[in-house]
């Protein structure tokens, strides 16, 4: 790790002094580990649903079985971003759907005055050998994507964090819930913060957003308090979690996790024993890129 991306911390080493400068390892550990993230990977016996990447790399279409009626936008959470939202598409809170062909780290999108601060990698849409080309989940892997703002503090109201929008295929069938999966807990090192926000019972397949906030103490992070959003109208794809307050050095995550295919179904609720390995796995490629 290059000097200058440190600053003397108490007790000797050093304090990571702006997770921005760092970002592309964690783009590096979920590129590389995107096949794996899965229920599957864990619990053989149960197949998971091989979603359709049909849309482009910022939404699905359909997903197959109608799971999306064009879905799965995904924003960067700034401070100007409200507590709920309703639109399906488009600007939201000057804030436009990331690409998850972003393998490599560029700013958030959105015509929000300091939308720059805030950090964007994915870990890809497509297959290597056709990275923008429509694929699916078997084929190309989890649609997962990071974003830090480093040591960047607007003001007491920063936020950070993923908020998504679009149609699901649900069409006012089924349940939206909010569950926590990790709760200030250690895990490899790496504190933890992760929800999932999932729809599900609607005879299409579950979509279960994860969203992971990860920090350590070789990056000096500081949380903010959380918040979390869900419509509760299950045709609506509009749902997101973040950080509110001054923050330090967060690392945000979120990801599409595939449904739980048992008996040739698709529209029940993982387990939390289905979700958290997986994103033990997301950290465990993360601790291995950073080295710690």
């Amino acid at each position: 790790m290059r000097s200058h991306h440190l600053r003397a911390a108490g007790g000797g080493g050093g304090v990571l002094e702006d997770l921005r400068t760092e970002l592309q390892k964690v783009g590096d550990a979920i590129k590389g580990g995107r096949s794996n993230y899965n229920h599957t990977h864990h619990y053989s016996s149960i197949p998971h649903y091989n979603i359709s990447y049909d849309g482009d790399n910022t939404y699905i279409s359909d997903g197959g079985g109608d799971m999306y009626d064009s879905g799965n936008r995904t924003y960067v959470i700034h401070e100007n971003w409200g507590t709920s939202w309703t639109t399906q598409s488009g600007t939201i809170y000057e804030s436009e759907p990331n690409p998850y062909t972003q393998t490599t780290v560029g700013s958030a999108l959105g015509n929000y005055s300091n939308i720059s601060e805030f950090k964007v990698v994915a870990g890809g849409y497509g297959t290597i050998s056709n990275p923008t080309g429509n694929s699916n989940h078997d084929t190309a892997g989890t649609l997962i994507m990071a974003t830090t703002a480093g040591n960047y503090n607007s003001s007491n109201n920063m936020k950070i964090g993923f908020g998504h929008a679009g149609n699901l295929g649900a069409d006012g069938s089924g349940t939206t819930t909010t569950r926590q999966l990790y709760n200030n807990q250690t895990v490899n090192g790496f504190t933890v913060h992760a929800w999932d926000i999932s729809t599900y019972n609607a005879s299409d397949p579950v979509v279960c957003n994860i969203y992971i906030f990860l920090g350590h103490p070789n990056w000096g992070t500081s949380f903010g308090s959380f918040s979390t959003y869900r419509n509760s109208q299950t045709d609506s794809n509009t749902r997101g979690v973040w950080s509110e307050g001054t923050q330090n050095n967060i690392l945000a995550i979120t990801a599409l996790i595939a449904a739980d295919y048992s008996n040739s179904q698709y529209s029940n609720r993982h387990s939390d024993s289905m979700l958290t390995p997986i994103i033990d796995d997301i950290i465990a490629d993360i601790k291995a890129e950073f080295g710690y």
